[in-house]
């Protein structure tokens, strides 16, 4: 049985991105190479910050975000959140039946809804968004 150091260095950074297994990678490599965040706290689900698009539907997937938040935020001294959606998202085209020519400005339309909830309910949090874009089978991260 192999053993593995626990990491006993609080985080003060949240990460919240979709589950895609295409863009995992990516996603681990941005965070710590270009923002140079090597311990943080994921909070990975379908469709990424999607789901907090349908707190206006008192949907349960919404509430799960928006109390996960107030959990890490509230209780772990999260500092900064950083946020992603990414193109060609299963979860807004199966779930929310977003049209093809709709998608893109929905998903940054809910980038920019969840920044300033999360700014708008904790004050000294500092918040960063960022579009993920996938061109010729490779990603690029552009901040919105």
């Amino acid at each position: 049985m192999n053993k593995y150091q626990l990491n006993k260095t609080a985080s003060d950074t949240l990460v919240i991105h979709c589950a895609d297994s295409r863009f995992q990678n990516a996603f681990r490599l941005f965070i710590s190479k270009e923002l140079q965040i090597e311990n943080y706290i994921p909070l990975i689900i379908g469709g990424g910050v999607g789901p907090f698009a349908l707190h206006k539907f008192n949907s349960i997937n919404s509430k799960i975000l928006i109390d996960q938040l107030e959990l890490f935020i509230g209780k772990t001294g999260i500092k900064q959140v950083c946020l992603f959606n990414h193109q060609d998202c299963k979860w807004y085209k199966d779930i929310m039946n977003c049209k093809s020519d709709k998608i893109i400005i929905k998903q940054q339309s809910d980038l920019k809804n969840l920044s300033n909830f999360i700014k708008s309910n904790f004050k000294d949090v500092d918040v960063k968004s960022f579009w993920t874009i996938l061109e010729n089978e490779e990603i690029i991260f552009k901040e919105l």
